[in-house]
C-alpha cells in the first residue's frame, strides 16, 4: 500500500519454536494475505535478505528481469553464477513456475498446500551441513490458489 517492503521471517528454531512454513501459514490463516501478497513477500524475503551480489529485478515491483536474464544463456547463467542473490531470486521463479504446472486449478488442490520454493534441506544432496535459502509459499483454496 505504502510502498513498504514486507517480508516473513522467523528467528532461531531453538529459540523461537519457529519456523517459516508456520509464518506463511499464519500469514495465510490469521491474517487473509492473499497469494500475491504471500508471494511478494516471498520475493522480498530473498530481496532485501544479506545475500551478496545484484538482483535478479530491474524493480521493487518484480515485473521485470535485468536483461542478462530476459532469456536463459550463458549470460544469464554467468550472471547467476556471480550473483548469489540473483541466483536464489532465479531458483525461486522457477519453482513457482513448476508448482503451477502441477495445480493448475484450485480446484485440483488439497486445502492447505505447502511447498517449499527454494528448499534444499541440509544434506539432501548428499552435503551434511549445507544451509540454503529456502522460503515457502503457502497456496490455499481460501486465497484463490494459482
Amino acid at each position: 500500500q505504502n510502498d513498504v517492503p514486507v517480508v516473513l521471517a522467523t528467528d532461531d528454531p531453538g529459540v523461537s519454536r519457529g519456523d517459516l512454513t508456520t509464518e506463511f501459514q499464519r500469514a495465510v490463516e490469521e491474517h487473509a494475505l492473499t497469494y500475491a501478497e504471500i508471494k511478494r513477500a516471498a520475493r522480498n524475503s530473498i530481496q532485501y535478505s544479506f545475500l551478496e551480489g545484484a538482483s535478479l529485478w530491474k524493480d521493487a515491483k518484480y515485473t521485470s528481469v535485468v536483461d542478462a536474464c530476459a532469456k536463459e544463456s550463458k549470460e544469464c547463467t554467468a550472471f547467476l553464477d556471480a550473483n548469489p542473490k540473483a541466483r536464489e531470486q532465479w531458483r525461486l521463479e522457477k519453482r513457482s513456475a513448476n508448482s503451477k504446472q502441477v495445480f493448475r486449478s484450485a480446484a485440483a488442490m488439497p486445502p492447505l498446500w505447502v511447498a517449499c520454493l527454494g528448499c534444499e534441506v541440509a544434506g539432501s544432496r548428499g552435503e551434511p551441513g549445507r544451509r540454503t535459502y529456502s522460503p515457502p509459499i503457502l497456496l490455499s483454496r481460501k486465497t484463490g490458489g494459482l
